[in-house]
């Protein structure tokens, strides 16, 4: 169930910090 709950997350720090993301 953490990997449905890490989708959003993962999301949020992309749009957050999308430098980190590259």
């Amino acid at each position: 169930m953490e990997q449905l709950r890490a989708v959003p997350i993962y999301s949020n720090l992309k749009m957050l910090r999308p430098k980190f993301a590259l």
